[in-house]
């Protein structure tokens, strides 16, 4: 990235509905409201106290994306190809973004960003404060449909409605029928996945995560009759972690 594009990063705080922010749709953001730059990643390791089990499980930490979700980035592998390919034109189309969460947000933050006419599209049933923050950042239309967060049937209703009134003059941005996302997520959301694998490979004592056949070929001699003077025996694949516990 650019130093002169860094620089004014410093000044512009995480929620900014500024352009800069486009460069922080990803997991790699430092966790910090303003002013912050990148790092390797946010992710959690959940302890084996907490889980139950002895297998190492992490998640991928989505808050420290702009508007405190992940979604800002599917939504924005939706709309950005159909930008550039000019199917998507600024001035004769609004984006419509169906949801009853956090991507119907970050669809109209991203609208905002690349100045396109966005419309929102949730329950009535949802918080004031995602009301009160789509209108903040300037969403152009504000559609509440009956019920709450599992009425996903009504949204799409008024999706059907929006495209038999307006025709062609509304995009519906559908997340569960747009390729961008599953490109998005398979891209970005992958490549955070491999490199999180990759860091906790460092910490095993043999320096990677164990092969599929390294597992299998032990769980096979078990199952043969290869093994059948094998009883009450325990072994561990797990390239020397239990050495360090």
């Amino acid at each position: 990235m650019p130093e002169k594009i860094k620089r004014r990063l410093a000044g512009v705080g995480m929620q900014d509905v500024d352009p800069l922010n486009l460069f922080r749709i990803t997991w790699k953001n430092e966790p910090r409201e303003q002013g912050g730059l990148f790092n390797r990643g946010n992710w959690i390791e959940f302890p084996s106290a907490l889980t139950g089990v002895p297998a190492r499980i992490v998640g991928l930490v989505g808050k420290h994306f702009p508007i405190g979700a992940h979604k800002v980035g599917a939504a924005f592998g939706c709309l950005v190809p159909r930008l550039v390919s000019g199917e998507f034109d600024p001035d004769n189309h609004k984006a419509a973004w169906p949801s009853t969460g956090n991507y119907c947000r970050g669809g109209a933050f991203d609208s905002a960003l690349l100045g396109c006419k966005a419309i929102a599209i949730l329950p009535e049933g949802m918080s004031k404060e995602r009301f009160e923050w789509l209108r903040a950042i300037g969403t152009d239309e504000i559609i509440a449909t009956p019920g709450t967060e599992s009425n996903v049937k009504e949204i799409y209703d008024k999706c059907w409605e929006l495209r038999k009134e307006r025709g062609g003059a509304v995009m519906i941005f559908n997340q569960f029928e747009e390729f961008g996302n599953a490109a998005w997520h398979y891209t970005v959301t992958g490549g955070i996945i491999e490199e999180v694998f990759g860091q906790l490979s460092a910490y095993q004592p043999i320096g990677r995560m164990a092969q599929p056949g390294e597992v299998a070929a032990l769980a096979a001699y078990l199952c043969s009759d290869d093994a059948s003077f094998v009883t009450g025996s325990a072994y561990d694949i797990d390239g020397g972690v239990t050495l360090l516990r």
